[in-house]
């Protein structure tokens, strides 16, 4: 996981779990400690990306709301732009 703080926005880079991993509540895990340190370091949002052919039900899931949709980027895909309020 990797992740950025600045301005009480907490910007996630990357969240990835290993293919054996999955489907475990390993992921969910992850989102619910960074949020938490999101809180406790004074961050009132968290900001992220995925495309269409990632994780956006996941973080849908998860309470990220959607507000931003980049078409064709890569082409045929959809990079979605979510965020959620702590």
């Amino acid at each position: 996981m990797a992740c950025l703080a600045l301005w009480h926005i907490l910007s996630i880079d990357t969240l990835w779990v290993k293919k054996e991993f999955r489907n475990q509540g390993v992921a969910k895990q992850l989102l619910s400690l960074v949020e938490t340190e999101a809180r406790n370091m004074g961050c009132h949002i968290v900001y992220l990306s995925t495309y269409d052919f990632q994780a956006k039900d996941f973080y849908l899931k998860n309470g990220y709301e959607i507000f931003g949709v980049l078409e064709d980027c890569p082409k045929e895909h959809k990079l979605y732009h979510l965020f959620k309020r702590l």
